[in-house]
């Protein structure tokens, strides 16, 4: 049994829902936000990874008040929220793989990908929302493309995992 990676998950899940639930600036918040899994992830590092996810779109979320100007529903988040929480998704994987290393191959994947300098680049192409600007300023993207070729065959992207604004009750 690994208890690490169950522990580790305990704790993100504790500390998103005391976030999800705090006051910003001391005004409290109109709606409550909720983490949304699904499908459920396959293992732990799957869930962990996910979590950590969710946990930095959270961050971002209150500290730009998304929190009280989305609408209800899942929170589709702006391109500077996707990267923010996909460079703190891959900082807290890169420290836990530190203290227990992980064969888990879609965030292998992401590290690679921010070590090879096209995070950004790789969320435009992967994950972008209808709500982002229709140009991708300054990105290097056909740079990126002819990377991926080489270095992301057979990958498939993830997320699994988002907020969704509901409200208080």
């Amino acid at each position: 049994m690994r208890i690490f990676p169950i522990f580790t998950a305990f704790l993100l899940a504790a500390y998103l829902c005391s976030l999800a639930h705090a006051d910003t600036n001391g005004v409290p918040t109109p709606n409550k936000v909720t983490i949304a899994i699904g499908p459920f992830p396959s293992d732990e590092d799957e869930l962990t990874s996910k979590l950590a996810y969710a946990k930095a779109l959270l961050v971002w979320a209150i500290k730009n008040g998304a929190q009280q100007t989305a609408p209800l529903g899942p929170y589709v988040p702006p391109f500077e929220a996707e990267l923010f929480a996909r460079e703190k998704q891959v900082a807290i994987w890169r420290e836990l793989s530190t203290q227990r290393p992980s064969e888990y191959i879609h965030m292998k994947q992401l590290l690679a990908v921010q070590e090879a300098g096209f995070l950004p680049e790789y969320i435009w192409h992967y994950h972008r929302r209808e709500n982002w600007s229709t140009e991708a300023s300054g990105l290097r993207q056909r740079e990126f493309l002819i990377w991926k070729q080489e270095n992301l065959a057979n990958h498939r992207p993830q997320t699994g995992i988002g907020l969704v604004g509901e409200r208080q009750k």
